[in-house]
């Protein structure tokens, strides 16, 4: 990629100038939920004890927040950020496990003291993106909101046929499934679709 006159404007610099146009209340909320000032995000349970308000509030502020910045022009700002984060996740098939895209955006701004917690706060402004939190089944992940969930989820079951039909889990191979995701792409690339299996745990 391209080494971009914007790398002077960390992704951490970036997040702090979007969130001034709210409130200085809401700022802080924001800041202490993405982990904007010390790259810790806290939970909303906690974050709604510092304002003795409940956890529920503290997502609808969040949730506000967002739209909020959403439509206005302060976001124009971040714009070659979000193409290049668009890029890294065209890169990796349009789908990418959190802490790997979060990583590989952040090494593009390193020079610039790129903050992993920014990173993913600036992601969740850009309507492009759409985040799943982690479960049982899947870590949490990033994938373009033109790829719907149910041909994701369909995606990976049948990468997970594939390997069963093989015998090419563990057992056969001598490692974990979740390190097979080459052989996993190059299936889903040979049948016309691609995904990164490593979204899903074993």
């Amino acid at each position: 990629m391209n080494n971009l006159n914007l790398n002077k404007q960390s992704p951490h610099q970036l997040a702090l100038k979007v969130i001034t146009i709210l409130p200085p209340r809401t700022q802080d909320i924001v800041r202490k939920r993405f982990g904007l000032d010390n790259n810790i995000p806290r939970t909303l349970e906690s974050v709604g004890q510092d304002y003795k308000i409940t956890r529920e509030r503290i997502r609808q502020i969040i949730e506000a927040s967002l739209k909020t910045i959403k439509k206005q022009p302060v976001l124009k700002m971040a714009e070659v950020f979000m193409k290049q984060a668009e890029q890294v996740l065209k890169q990796s098939g349009g789908v990418e496990e959190n802490v790997e895209l979060v990583e590989k955006i952040n090494k593009l701004f390193k020079k610039a003291g790129g903050n992993l917690s920014a990173i993913r706060f600036l992601l969740s402004l850009n309507s492009n993106f759409v985040f799943k939190e982690e479960n049982n089944l899947y870590h949490s992940f990033w994938h373009f909101s033109k790829i719907s969930k149910d041909s994701l989820y369909k995606n990976v079951q049948d990468i997970e046929k594939y390997f069963k039909k093989r015998d090419s889990l563990s057992d056969s191979m001598g490692y974990e499934y979740s390190y097979v995701s080459k052989e996993a792409v190059k299936w889903v690339n040979d049948n016309k679709e691609v995904i990164d299996c490593k979204i899903t745990k074993r």
